[in-house]
């Protein structure tokens, strides 16, 4: 079997690990076991792969902040402490958004946010 498909059987494998977290195993012993396969069959060097996860950074940054958010914040509120714009869009500081209509043929159309 090639280094190429072999990789993608691995990545897929984990993938579906992530997803469908068989034997109720964690999300991240999934990723880390594929990761970490790939390294072991050398076919990710060990610099690639923090090179990889050095990248990472931002998304995990943000990925922490949301799961913060979801502990932290009451249920059913954080809407509203996010509904602050509605009120500006009440006092006159309305501005377009372009959304997309495909029921009605429409390529894209123009709303105002109330």
């Amino acid at each position: 079997m090639s280094p190429h498909s072999l990789t993608w059987i691995i990545a897929a494998i984990a993938a579906a690990g992530v997803i469908l977290r068989p034997f109720d195993w964690p999300e991240a012993i999934w990723a880390m076991a594929g990761a970490a396969l790939l390294v072991a069959l050398q076919l990710l060097s060990p610099r690639d792969a923090l090179t990889g996860m050095g990248k990472g950074v931002d998304v995990y940054l943000f990925l922490i902040g949301m799961m913060l958010l979801a502990e932290v914040a009451p249920p059913g509120r954080t809407l509203r402490l996010a509904g602050g714009g509605r009120r500006q869009a009440r006092e006159g500081l309305r501005q377009p958004i372009v959304c997309s209509r495909l029921r009605r043929g429409r390529d894209r159309d123009h709303i105002l946010v109330e």
